[in-house]
């Protein structure tokens, strides 16, 4: 459709050279915002310029050779119903004029009286009516628009709510014939696209149209669509999946299953492929990817099972040692099918035990504490900080980092125990949930008591009631922080069965109470 500021076209009809000639140049047609488009010597000719570039208004002569004006107005009335025609008639054509008339022109002139003022003066007219009609088809197409917008968010709302929410088998029935879907429940094929960078929404559902029956796009995010539809007869979502990556420049990943039955199961596979998107989103890894099974997270022993060697080796003060085997658990972690929040509550769990470590050498300034968690998001509780992370390789990279600055700065201020101290400190560890005494530890350890007072206090820097004292506040620091274990077991696990004494001995140390150590540590609320 043309603006309904562009100039009207005229297009001037007649057998007479020095006429149309005439008719184009005796007024200055763009001064009034007309634009004479062509000039015909017949019907004929006309038609064929229309068909070039039509013109809004035809101003045609009624006795010519070839056609007619009387055949160009009937022509035109049936292909163009918009144009607006001016017949030229004589005196004794005046019965062909209301002929014309008739058929669909809208004005005539006799060319006796006709001058440029009169001629001028239709067209203006006309050029009014024009602009009414512009204006009209304009509001027309912005409300099917409108119309066709409102009807496209429907039909993708439908789509959404039945990939995310439990099947109302009749509502959904119900919906599908009040948007005009004729989506089947035979044959459902779901796919997962994951692009490399954000896609324009119309080429996902070109891809949906293109691909599938009855395809429907919905938009999860810039990067990631879900396509919806009924698989075409003769092809497998394996071969559909395939088409879509090699179809496009775009960087795409493709998570698909095979083809099932029912709206009612439309929830329970888009489940089992958001998981699968979730670990590629995760960890990176993408491809075309079959996905009728949940993800097989047991495949491989849990991250965590690491932790007891790390704890052990940061209480031997072997912190270079306890480095490296956590980032070879973290290395190995790219390569294992481990949920995203299993993967960061582990990452946070070593940070937390390397940071405990350092605040342990010496009280960390809050600027000493800052540098160590360089990289981090700030401002915010350390558990907090690390599940921000999207993707697995970013977080490890800044985790591990952390992880280097603290063994450095450990290190600096640290030497490793005599081996009577570590076997103290070793057996500490392994009987916290005890009650235990120098004497008992020295017994343990085949030494006196006086003797490992002395070596303790000189290697640890505190005498033995106040190292055991603060490796059950430590430990109880690191349960608070990583599990829900109610307080009064955790009092137990540490071996101060008491709550209330155990209370008292974590606020002395810690300087909080314990529930609101841990709503501090995993960015919770502690209860009222």
């Amino acid at each position: 459709m043309k603006k309904d500021n562009a100039p009207v076209r005229l297009l001037f009809v007649d057998d007479e050279q020095i006429m149309r000639e005439g008719l184009s140049l005796t007024v200055d047609w763009n001064a009034y915002h007309f634009e004479v488009a062509g000039l015909a010597a017949n019907g004929k000719q006309a038609l064929a310029l229309m068909e070039q570039s039509a013109a809004d208004i035809v101003v045609t002569d009624i006795r010519m050779p070839v056609m007619d004006g009387l055949a160009l107005t009937k022509e035109l009335a049936a292909r163009y119903p918009g144009v607006k025609i001016v017949i030229l008639s004589a005196y004794d054509e005046f019965e062909y004029a209301q002929q014309a008339l008739r058929y669909g022109a809208s004005e005539y002139l006799l060319k006796a009286d006709m001058d440029c003022d009169s001629l001028l003066a239709v067209a203006l007219r006309l050029s009014e009516d024009i602009a009414r009609d512009r204006s009209r088809q304009r509001a027309s197409e912005e409300m099917m628009e409108t119309v066709q917008s409102h009807l496209s968010s429907l039909r993708e709302n439908f789509f959404l709510g039945l990939l995310t929410q439990v099947c109302n088998l009749p509502e959904t029935v119900r919906q599908l014939e009040a948007l005009g879907l004729a989506f089947s429940p035979q044959n459902i094929v779901l796919l997962h696209l994951a692009f490399d960078k954000p896609c324009p929404a119309e080429l996902p559902a070109e891809w949906a149209e293109a691909q599938l029956t009855h395809g429907q796009a919905v938009r999860s995010s810039p990067t990631h669509y879900i396509l919806v539809g009924n698989l075409r007869d003769g092809d497998t979502p394996a071969a559909a999946a395939g088409r879509l990556r090699s179809g496009t420049d775009v960087g795409c990943s493709v998570f698909y299953q095979s083809s099932f039955d029912g709206f009612e199961n439309v929830l329970a596979h888009n489940g089992i492929l958001m998981e699968h998107f979730r670990l590629h989103l995760f960890f990176g890894r993408g491809g075309a990817v079959c996905c009728d099974l949940p993800p097989d997270y047991g495949a491989k022993p849990s991250p965590g099972a690491v932790l007891p060697a790390v704890i052990r080796q940061l209480e031997h003060n072997a912190i270079v040692k306890a480095c490296e085997t956590a980032g070879q658990a973290v290395r190995e972690l790219s390569d294992a099918v481990t949920h995203p929040d299993e993967v960061k509550e582990f990452l946070y769990m070593l940070v937390y035990l390397f940071l405990e470590k350092a605040q342990d050498c010496a009280p960390l300034a809050e600027a000493e504490r800052s540098a160590l968690l360089a990289g981090l998001p700030t401002g915010i509780s350390l558990h907090q900080a690390v599940f921000q992370y999207s993707r697995f390789h970013p977080l490890a990279e800044d985790c591990l980092g952390v992880l280097r600055r603290i063994t450095q700065y450990v290190s600096d201020r640290l030497y490793p125990y005599s081996r009577l101290v570590g076997g103290a400190v070793d057996y500490i560890g392994r009987h916290l949930h005890e009650e235990l005494t120098l004497n008992t530890v020295a017994g343990e350890i085949f030494c006196s008591a006086a003797y490992l007072s002395h070596l303790f206090k000189k290697e640890t820097g505190k005498n033995f009631s106040e190292y055991l004292t603060a490796s059950r506040v430590q430990k109880a620091k690191l349960l608070l922080a990583t599990t829900a274990l109610p307080i009064r077991e955790i009092a137990e696990r540490v071996g101060i069965p008491n709550p209330s004494y155990f209370s008292k001995v974590f606020m002395k140390a810690a300087g909080m109470q314990p529930y609101r150590y841990r709503a501090e540590q995993t960015g919770g609320e502690p209860p009222v």
